[in-house]
């Protein structure tokens, strides 16, 4: 059952490059921006 869902979706990645590629583009943007807001968030100094 998993194998297939794993054919199903490497067969759509193939056929639908353009699309693939803008949505693990975008993916990785925000996965980078969310981990430099966590940093910043982190490093801040507090208030007490």
């Amino acid at each position: 059952m998993l194998r297939s869902y794993v054919v199903i979706a490497l067969r759509n990645l193939m056929r639908d490059k353009v699309v693939t590629g803008i949505n693990i583009v975008g993916l990785s943007v925000a996965i980078a921006v969310s981990a430099i807001l966590g940093l910043g968030v982190h490093r801040r100094p507090r208030r007490t």
